[in-house]
């Protein structure tokens, strides 16, 4: 047995180092830079909650629609660590960089250590995942969970173990119990898994009643989250806030995955040259190279995936949680929105990878992993000098340093009361949600209103109409939201 030593390690493991370090970077610099949205304001919120409150919170709330997983990890970490727009976003920037290592191992358990370290690479520089590792929601939590639960099932084809089977369990359900759309993922594997089993009676080492049985017992762990998700598909039936997908939406995604035209040519690119490759490796067994296993019953080497059947398997994966919601979206309340559909990029970025992971020649690889990382480079450096939350906390911060003790703040929508509270740390200061028609205010005097809405031309010329009758305004304008300071004319 071969000895391990940290020198031995590191040569052997330096490239996915770096590329890990140059992920986790960017993940967590300037993290609380941006204001905390709605969005992250209910997710603090809610943590500060116990979790039988949390589910609870989940049910009452009419507008909720997302399951509680997240919000318990959260619980676990704002109530000791603090509520600060940084330390909330931590778990988030955290997964997002473990979320590097666990594409690495699938792609290099899928095709071999070249494409692994590729996917780390697209992963790693991706302005898009970079997005949602700065923000106080599941998202990379969830593709961490989506990455083990497809790593195991590869495992489990290749080596039938009792770790692989209870990772799969466990993190498959464990994805729905984090966002709803985790049943897109657990319906793609089973795609796959079925179409596999009538073309071949088994999925690699895995055979028909192995396959059900860990289904079987996944569902048994998600049987109360089906009670949540009836709740909530009750809810987006009365009205979703989604509007309805056009007809180029998928193209779109695919876009935004890849952050830029050219990197999305050049992914397409590598994605038709991978199944290209198809008829050179048919009936070849892959080009991962892990351990021989053997088969408990034959003591022969156990069948694995052809390099066919894994790129059916990303194609699935690919397509799925978008194609599906689609439709939905088309004959129902419309649920498809780009972020929920977060987990399909891996697939499209491990998808790349494999095409890379078939060309031998070693300068032609560097050549597009540094065309990769250029491209990578504008991209995430667009993202830091761009703004995309709404200003809340500059905003909030003038309010509070101008405001006179009993100074009311108006907010619209309703809902973004929950933003308003969060940056609010005067108690002198009352939070009133615009309900139908602007409240009226008694015994203000020389005091102000300051009403505070999301920026939009038209939403500002007729709040400025129609509150100019009575108030002196003074406006302001901040990303995303408008601020108007309302005093009563004389006279009124």
């Amino acid at each position: 047995m071969k000895k391990w030593s940290a020198l031995g390690f590191l040569n052997e493991n330096y490239l996915i180092i770096l590329i890990f370090i140059a992920g986790v970077i960017p993940r967590f610099y300037d993290l609380g830079g941006e204001s905390v949205w709605y969005d992250e304001a209910v997710s603090i919120a809610v943590s500060k909650l116990g979790f039988a409150d949390i589910v609870k919170w989940i049910f009452d709330n009419k507008a909720e629609t997302n399951p509680p997983f997240y919000y318990m990890v959260l619980s676990l970490w704002v109530p000791v660590f603090g509520d600060s727009e940084l330390v909330s976003r931590l778990p988030s920037a955290f997964f997002g960089s473990l979320s590097i290592l666990a594409i690495y191992a699938l792609g290099k358990l899928l095709f071999g250590k070249k494409t692994g370290l590729i996917a780390a690479l697209i992963l790693a520089t991706s302005a898009f995942h970079l997005r949602y590792a700065q923000e106080a929601r599941g998202y990379t939590l969830m593709v961490c969970f989506i990455l083990i639960s497809y790593y195991s099932l590869l495992q489990l084809t290749i080596k039938r173990r009792v770790l692989y089977a209870v990772t799969y369990v466990a993190s498959t359900a464990l994805l729905v119990y984090t966002h709803y759309y985790g049943v897109m993922f657990i319906l793609s594997q089973n795609i796959f898994c079925f179409t596999l089993l009538l073309k071949n009676k088994k999925i690699g080492e895995l055979g028909i009643r192995g396959w059900l049985k860990l289904q079987v017992i996944t569902v048994l762990f998600l049987l109360p989250c089906f009670v949540l998700l009836a709740v909530i598909a009750l809810k987006i039936q009365k009205g979703f806030w989604v509007p309805e997908p056009s007809s180029e939406v998928i193209w779109q995604f695919y876009f935004i995955y890849s952050g830029s035209i050219y990197l999305l040519i050049i992914f397409l690119a590598l994605s038709l040259y991978s199944l290209a490759g198809i008829s050179k490796f048919r009936g070849r067994k892959p080009a991962a190279k892990p351990a021989k296993p053997t088969s408990a019953r034959t003591g022969s080497d156990a069948p694995a995936l052809t390099y066919g059947e894994k790129l059916y398997m990303l194609l699935v994966w690919m397509l799925v949680p978008i194609v599906i919601p689609y439709f939905i979206s088309l004959v129902s309340s419309p649920i498809l929105i780009f972020r929920y559909t977060i987990g399909a990029s891996l697939a499209f970025f491990l998808l790349a990878s494999s095409g890379v992971g078939n060309i031998n020649n070693k300068w032609l690889v560097s050549a597009v992993a540094v065309l990769i990382l250029i491209f990578s480079y504008f991209n995430v450096s667009g993202y830091y000098k761009t703004v995309h939350k709404p200003q809340w906390r500059e905003l909030m911060s003038y309010v509070e340093l101008n405001a006179r003790p009993g100074d009311v703040i108006v907010v619209s929508p309703v809902y973004e009361r929950v933003s308003a509270e969060y940056y609010n740390k005067r108690q002198d200061l009352k939070i009133v949600p615009l309900v139908k028609t602007f409240p009226l205010f008694e015994g203000l005097g020389d005091g102000n209103i300051w009403f505070v809405f999301h920026a939009h031309p038209e939403s500002r010329k007729n709040s400025r109409e129609g509150l100019g009758r009575k108030y002196n305004i003074n406006e302001k304008s901040y990303y995303k939201l408008d601020l108007f300071q309302l005093r009563e004319k004389s006279g009124y």
